[in-house]
C-alpha cells in the first residue's frame, strides 16, 4: 500500500521525483501502465464496434477489459524484456 501510495504522490507532483527506482522497479511500472492503457484503449475500441451502446454497455466493457488486463499483463512480462534485448542487439 505504501509503495502505491508513494507512486501516486511521484506522478501527482508538481516537484521532481526524489526518490529513485531500481531498473527492475522502473521496467515493473512501465509495463504495467502501458499493459493498462493499451487494454483500455483496445478493449473500449472492441467493444464500441462490436456491441451496442444499451444499459449494459459498460458492465460488458469492464468485463473484457479486465478479461484483457488478464491476458496482457503477463503477456507483456514475458515480451518487453525479449524486446528490450533485441533492439540493443540491434542499435549496437
Amino acid at each position: 500500500m505504501r509503495d502505491i501510495l508513494s507512486l501516486l504522490v511521484a506522478l501527482c507532483s508538481p516537484y521532481p521525483c526524489a526518490m529513485a527506482w531500481s531498473p527492475r522497479r522502473q521496467q515493473a511500472v512501465f509495463v504495467t501502465l502501458m499493459v493498462l492503457a493499451m487494454s483500455f484503449v483496445i478493449s473500449l475500441t472492441m467493444a464500441l464496434i462490436n456491441m451496442p451502446l444499451d444499459s449494459r454497455f459498460p458492465g460488458r466493457w469492464v468485463r473484457n477489459w479486465l478479461i484483457a488486463m488478464l491476458v496482457a499483463w503477463p503477456t507483456a512480462y514475458i515480451v518487453v524484456p525479449n524486446v528490450r534485448r533485441i533492439v540493443t542487439k540491434l542499435s549496437s
